[in-house]
Formats: C-alpha cells, sequence, structure tokens
C-alpha cells in the first residue's frame, strides 16, 4: 500500500469515484483494503492506509454514519468510546509516543476518529510506513484491544512492549 496516493486517486482508479472508504473497506472491496485491527458488529478499528505517522489509527462506526453526535444513540456512542479507548490503550503500549492526538471527522462523509501517537515530528502529510510493520502492529492491536475490552480495560496496567 502507497502512503503517497491520495483517497480521489484510489477511488478514481478502482472506479467508484464518491465511494465511502469506511463502507467500502466494510464490504471487503480489495481496492479499499486496510489493516483492521478490532472488528465487531458496530465498529473497526484500523490503520490509516495514508498515514501521517507510524500508528495512525482510525476507529469508525460499521454502519454508515455523517454526524458525530446526532446519527447515535447514546449507547452506541458510549460503545464506540470504549473501543476508541481500547485502541488508544493498545496504540499506546504498541507505538513509542508520549501520549495520543484523538480527533474526529464528521458530516460529508463516515464519521471516524483519528488516533495518532503525539510524537514531536508527526508531518503534515502522509508518509511511507511499510507494509509489513502495519500488518504487525494490526495483529498485536488487534490482540490487546480484545483484551483490553473483555478486561474493562480502566484496571489493566498500561504495559510497554
Amino acid at each position: 500500500m502507497s502512503a503517497v496516493t491520495g483517497w480521489n486517486e484510489v477511488s478514481a482508479a478502482a472506479g467508484v469515484a464518491g465511494a465511502c472508504f469506511v463502507c467500502e473497506l466494510v464490504a471487503g472491496n480489495p481496492d479499499f483494503a486496510h489493516h483492521v485491527a478490532y472488528r465487531d458488529a458496530a465498529t473497526i478499528v484500523f490503520l490509516n492506509r495514508f498515514p501521517w505517522c507510524e500508528g495512525h489509527v482510525l476507529v469508525a462506526p460499521v454502519a454508515h454514519r455523517e454526524h458525530v453526535v446526532s446519527d447515535f444513540s447514546m449507547e452506541e456512542f458510549a460503545s464506540l468510546q470504549r473501543v476508541l479507548y481500547a485502541a488508544g490503550r493498545a496504540l499506546g503500549e504498541y507505538v513509542e509516543a508520549d501520549g495520543l492526538r484523538v480527533s474526529v471527522t464528521g458530516a460529508a462523509g463516515h464519521v471516524h476518529w483519528h488516533v495518532k501517537p503525539g510524537v514531536a515530528d508527526v508531518s503534515e502529510g502522509p508518509v511511507d510506513v511499510d507494509d509489513a510493520a502495519m500488518a504487525s502492529l494490526a495483529a498485536k492491536m488487534r490482540s490487546r484491544i480484545r483484551w483490553l475490552l473483555a478486561a474493562g480495560g480502566a484496571s489493566v496496567p498500561v504495559v510497554r512492549r
């Protein structure tokens, strides 16, 4: 996966201009493949195909939702936030950082949260990250996210790996 091609170029090459990249990923379209770190019936966690830094993770609802709050019930939102928490905890254990940066993108597209390691040298655009390294990180995170969600997270000590 190249980290220098943008979504518009991928959509055009795949013949699905204007397609929702999260919905295409969820549907299994190989032109929109990402390394999935976690998925349940409501939420998906995956490494950004065009990362701004190593460990750039996206968390999104499986169902197409466009508005950050109003498209969710309180219970749905809280459930997604539990997964976001576990993804952030897992990411912090596997990628060297002095914290996490979390932002959300909503309206005019599939709402999703960006979770990035808080490092001083985060770029202002896509960077090349080795595909094998992204696959390995997704596999490690998958196991840890599942464990954190099962354990309830809050009482679980942070483990640096």
